[in-house]
């Protein structure tokens, strides 16, 4: 993929893509959760500074997506998402599977808890 493809320069840090249909989540492009996890070094991404927090938050969620978009299909893995093991490795996520139930997919509902707030006074 093009993006992945910016990784050859070990130099660039500022990456501005905005007005790029490859950026633009409204017409099918990357979410900047993926651009950053994608883009090792970028440190600005469309005059945003990438802080840590974002970086590792974003590095996480993308592995997770790919887990779950490709479960076990390894070479397909390796062709689209070349940072994948990489990140999947420094983040501790190598035993992570897709959450998968007995009966199927959980209900987003299933790992939430209730809450319940009283005024008091």
């Amino acid at each position: 993929d093009s993006v992945d493809s910016l990784n050859s320069f070990p130099r660039l840090t500022d990456v501005r893509l905005s007005g790029n249909p490859v950026a633009d989540p409204v017409r099918g492009g990357i979410p900047r959760f993926v651009l950053i996890a994608r883009l090792s070094k970028v440190e600005i991404l469309n005059g945003s500074e990438v802080k840590p927090r974002e970086r590792k938050e974003s590095e996480i969620r993308y592995v997770r997506s790919v887990i779950s978009k490709f479960h076990n299909n390894q070479e397909e893995v390796r062709r689209c998402h070349p940072r994948f093991y990489e990140l999947q490795s420094l983040h501790g996520l190598e035993d992570e599977r897709p959450s998968n139930g007995a009966a199927g997919p959980q209900k987003m509902g299933s790992g939430l808890l209730t809450v319940t707030l009283k005024c008091v006074g």
